[in-house]
């Protein structure tokens, strides 16, 4: 087990870090860092909100970077395909979804969840049969709702 108190994240302005990646100067995390003080004035708020807004941001912004970067490659790939005709379009529609919930499993097997697969596809099949049978309405009386709103 990790010593207590051995920082998570250390900061910019600290040396000798051992090959760690250095987070910026007030994003130092420790197990007894406790909670941060009574907030007393605005000028209190503004400078918590402003070390939390920045922690948040040095610890989820790269998977906010990643998600939309993936995404957005998705997207592309599915207007570029669009310019092709309705049957590539359908294609890479088709791959990009199996894509996507296959990488649900490779994320288990790399955390070492093989246990997980079978569930992790038996929830993605319930997700996709509530989504079906909720948008199949919409489906099937398509052009009656579109006369209907013009």
């Amino acid at each position: 087990m990790e010593d207590a108190a051995e920082p998570l994240l250390v900061s910019g302005s600290d040396h000798g870090c051992g090959g760690r990646k250095k987070a910026p100067a007030d994003a130092v995390f420790t197990r007894e860092e406790g909670d941060i003080k009574p907030i007393g004035g605005v000028g209190d708020f503004r400078r918590e909100f402003t070390a939390e807004f920045r922690k948040l941001w040095y610890l989820a912004g790269p998977a906010i970077f990643t998600s939309v970067c993936q995404y957005s490659l998705g997207a592309v790939t599915q207007m570029a395909a669009s310019q092709v005709g309705t049957l590539e379009l359908a294609v890479v529609s088709v791959e990009n979804s199996v894509i996507a919930g296959f990488s649900f499993g490779v994320m288990a097997y790399g955390v070492g969840q093989l246990d997980m697969l079978g569930v992790y596809m038996q929830r993605s099949w319930v997700v996709v049969l509530a989504v079906a049978l909720l948008f199949a309405p919409f489906y099937v009386f398509a052009a009656p709702l579109l006369q209907l709103i013009g």
